[in-house]
């Protein structure tokens, strides 16, 4: 019982995630254009990283936050700062780290 509650903790299960749930590649916030642009990236161990950055054209901006999920997360909790882009005038970057979401284990 000891080994599975530890495998657990150190290797949650791998929720898997929809497009749907990423709502649409186009929005509309206060008034400005959000996009979404889905990515893939390949690491050095040849693993693929998913990921989305949601930007601005409207926004002259350098500045991205990189969102980084916990342990058994993914990249749909980063979901609820899409509001704050035009707020603040930055993009949102987020990725499914190995093992996670819709990365490689």
């Amino acid at each position: 019982m000891y080994e599975e509650a530890w495998r657990n903790i150190v290797r949650p299960t791998q929720i898997k995630s929809k497009m749907s749930a990423y709502g649409p590649r186009e929005r509309v916030i206060d008034g400005r254009t959000v996009f979404r642009k889905d990515l893939i990236v390949v690491n050095r161990n040849q693993k693929k990283l998913e990921g989305f950055l949601f930007f601005c054209p409207q926004i002259d901006t350098n500045e991205t936050v990189l969102y980084l999920h916990g342990n058994g997360g993914s990249k749909l909790e980063a979901m609820p700062l899409v509001e704050l882009i035009t707020k603040f005038g930055m993009n949102l970057a987020a990725f499914d780290l190995p093992g996670c979401g819709n990365s490689d284990p």
